[in-house]
């Protein structure tokens, strides 16, 4: 088998699921209802009975599942395998297998009780940008200074309040709060702060490539880390976070929690009752979604819980950006001026126009790029920022400009190329206070906050080719199982594996349907429950399937399990007794087919 990289076999899976032999695809979906995204054993297929399928039927569906990309496996360091279905999978095989839909509520007495926020692509914009502009010097221990965590806290919408009842782990809890703490996990799982020996600093060439993107991309980005890294080792609770993402449920619609439950139930997927934490975790989590800025809450007469999106990410495949290198601070000394100008005349394709008022403020619709708000930031002071953000040109804001290089020449380039006009007292002013401030200081193209021209020259934003600092680890939260701790063996098990003592079994038992002594029957019967495989029987003329679930008795015995007829799709249970039958064949699933394809 030609080994495909891990991310081209996934979409080759995905592309193929339909093309999928009808019993590998009932195989997968039996593995997917049980596991969703969570590790399995071989032998944890064994008490699995999925329709006709038995737990022999599903391990002989591996070989190609994991040749087909469905499935992918890794090994402890002691040499055990574990085996799952890659978590970019998930939501299409949540697409595929899902046939309960959820109808839209038709209630209109639905009081809202949780809104949405801002987003926490914006918070994250907050952040960089108060970083970039502010610095972030960190103690000996290497955490920021609580000061600093305060005054972050203020730059961001998301509140511990939003995001506790997921109970994230992470490192230094009692210095980080929960949301700060996500903040920071995304900034550093998207790689775009480097922390240095004395301070956190902007990663300058990927922080030019998160801007090119839109506030969709961002959303989607962000979607995926969340469901990827957020959601415990519980196949109830991943189903769950990926129902309630699913294309069926339409945006700006009002969905009842307990018909989402409904059809998770109608799909075998959950039991008729979940318990307390489970419940509870499934409630933070739609809060939380309110806090990141996709979903409102609302209660119905009865306070029965309903949720509708606002804004839907979708579940993409990872972001690609830039590698990160260790360069010489010295060769990444340029003018900011440049840099920002570079920026801001660049218009990016898919942005809107500002618009300047006669009072100062600058009007930044939803449809801006976060490009042209990244430079607003280096000569205007952020007032709000949502749907519309607003910006204000003042006396200060320009002279912290001036500081950085921007004269107000290029500031007035800027709000011409990116707005809809400039008002001429605007116009005048701006050009009034750099001529006061360049009488007073010298253009410096350090940052305010910067201790030496080495350290400035190595933070501005621009297009570089590489960035300092030290690379920092990909993302501090996982609340699901890591597998990037195991040793990656996409190795396809071998018959034997499968069906381990198969070379000592007599060909006679699988190859023919005949009768037994009943102490050879009984043999052929306890191999069947070592495999969890079917036998076929003989009854009054008529062939089927029997699948033992035990034995009963020594001399005198009997066994029991579950008979299906040629017809039908789900079993009856049966005790029966030798001479009850008259022929019988021991059961080996087509392997070969698989093993060929």
């Amino acid at each position: 088998m030609m080994k495909l990289p891990e991310q081209q076999r996934i979409t080759a899976a995905i592309e193929s699921i339909g093309c999928l032999h009808p019993v590998d695809s009932a195989a997968l979906a039996a593995i997917f209802q049980r596991y969703a995204g969570l590790p399995f054993k071989l032998d944890g297929l064994n008490e699995m009975i999925t329709g006709r399928l038995s737990g022999a039927d599903l391990r002989a569906a591996i070989p190609l599942l994991i040749q087909q990309g469905f499935l992918f496996s890794v090994k402890k360091i002691w040499g055990e395998r574990l085996f799952y279905i890659p978590v970019d999978l998930l939501s299409s095989l949540q697409e595929r297998y899902t046939v309960y839909p959820i109808e839209l509520s038709n209630k209109v007495d639905i009081d809202l009780y949780k809104e949405s926020k801002r987003g926490l692509a914006y918070d994250l914009f907050r952040i960089l940008a108060w970083i970039e502009f502010n610095g972030l010097p960190v103690t000996v221990k290497g955490t920021p200074y609580q000061k600093a965590l305060n005054k972050m806290e203020g730059q961001i919408h998301l509140t511990a309040e939003d995001i506790v009842g997921l109970s994230l782990y992470y490192t230094d809890q009692d210095v980080y709060p929960p949301h700060i703490a996500v903040v920071f996990d995304m900034l550093m799982k998207f790689d775009l702060i480097v922390k240095e020996q004395r301070e956190w600093r902007i990663n300058t060439l990927n922080l030019r490539s998160w801007l090119e993107l839109d506030i969709q991309e961002m959303n989607s980005a962000i979607f995926r880390q969340l469901l990827l890294r957020y959601v415990p080792s519980d196949a109830v609770l991943q189903h769950f976070v990926f129902r309630t993402a699913s294309s069926d449920l339409s945006c700006g619609v009002w969905y009842d929690l307990q018909d989402v439950l409904t059809s998770l139930r109608r799909q075998g997927i959950l039991k008729e009752s979940i318990s307390k934490e489970q419940d509870l975790w499934m409630r933070s989590w739609l809060t939380a979604l309110c806090g990141f800025g996709w979903l409102e809450l609302g209660h119905g007469q009865e306070e029965q819980l309903y949720l509708r999106w606002l804004v839907k990410p979708r579940f993409t495949k990872e972001m690609e950006f830039p590698k990160q290198q260790l360069i010489d601070a010295e060769a990444l000394s340029v003018d900011m001026s440049e840099i920002n100008m570079s920026i801001a005349m660049n218009r990016h394709p898919r942005s809107g126009r500002c618009h300047i008022q006669p009072d100062f403020e600058i009007l930044v619709p939803p449809d801006v790029s976060f490009e042209v708000r990244w430079v607003l930031e280096a000569f205007s002071d952020n007032i709000t920022m949502d749907t519309m953000s607003v910006y204000q040109i003042n006396r200060s804001s320009v002279t912290l400009a001036a500081r950085q290089g921007l004269s107000s020449k290029e500031i007035l380039a800027v709000l011409h190329e990116q707005s809809s006009g400039v008002p001429n007292n605007v116009r005048l002013a701006i050009e009034q206070w750099s001529r006061e401030i360049e009488q007073i200081i010298i253009p410096e193209k350090q940052r305010s906050w910067c201790k030496d021209q080495k350290t400035a020259d190595t933070t501005f934003v621009g297009v570089i080719s590489g960035v300092t600092g030290l690379p920092v680890e990909q993302g501090w939260i996982f609340s699901g199982r890591d597998y990037k701790s195991y040793e990656r063996d996409d190795v396809i098990p071998t018959t034997t594996e499968l069906f381990p003592g198969l070379e000592d079994i007599p060909v006679i038992w699988f190859k023919e349907m005949r009768d037994y002594h009943v102490s050879t029957a009984r043999k052929i019967i306890a191999q069947a429950l070592t495999w969890r495989t079917k036998i076929e029987l003989q009854i009054q003329g008529e062939t089927v399937e029997y699948l033992p679930l035990t034995l009963i008795g020594e001399e005198s015995w009997k066994m029991k399990g579950v008979m299906f007829t040629m017809k039908d799709s789900i079993g009856v249970e049966h005790v029966l007794a030798p001479g009850e039958w008259e022929a019988l064949r021991l059961i080996i699933p087509d392997i070969k087919r698989k093993m060929l394809q």
